[in-house]
């Protein structure tokens, strides 16, 4: 069996970070989910994709952090 590249969820909330971050893994050869800005979509795409890693801005807007986003959802 081969395994190939994992999915990644990049969660960053500067938009051009995280296009730059999305097209690098792309062009690497990952599965990459579209970017999320925030916790609230971070979960969101975490709950429908499964992604096998994700990129974690820590330091996101209003109340939440990556850090709840990965207590949360791994």
């Amino acid at each position: 069996m081969s395994l190939g590249k994992g999915k990644v969820l990049v969660v960053e909330e500067e938009v051009l970070s995280s296009h730059k971050l999305f097209s690098s893994l792309l062009s690497l050869g990952y599965d990459v989910i579209e970017p999320a800005i925030n916790y609230t979509e971070a979960v969101k795409k975490t709950e429908q994709e499964s992604p096998d890693l994700a990129i974690l801005d820590i330091q996101l807007s209003r109340n939440k952090t990556g850090i709840d986003i990965a207590k949360n959802q791994c």
